[in-house]
């Protein structure tokens, strides 16, 4: 695969940081053993429209590996809630 600026960027802002902070061995890349913090969104960044950005939701955040946010779990207690 080619790389693209939006994947040269992508790989800058998520690989590299983690060697700067000598966490390379649990940091950096999404694989078994090591910490996860990382956002699902409801839209491909790479590949929708520039206007369409502003309106992307986040559907899952997870921070070390827990999931500190879940999109769908909000809405359900929002409904529960008295």
């Amino acid at each position: 695969m080619k790389p693209t600026p939006s994947r040269s960027c992508r790989r800058q802002c998520t690989r590299r940081p983690r060697s700067w902070a000598w966490e390379e061995k649990i940091k950096g890349t999404i694989e078994a053993g090591k910490l996860a913090d990382l956002i699902v969104l409801d839209t491909d960044p790479l590949t929708s429209p520039p206007e369409k950005l502003l309106s992307t939701r986040v559907d899952l955040t997870i921070i070390g590996g827990k999931v500190v946010y879940d999109r769908s779990q909000t809405a359900v207690a929002a409904l529960v809630a008295p």
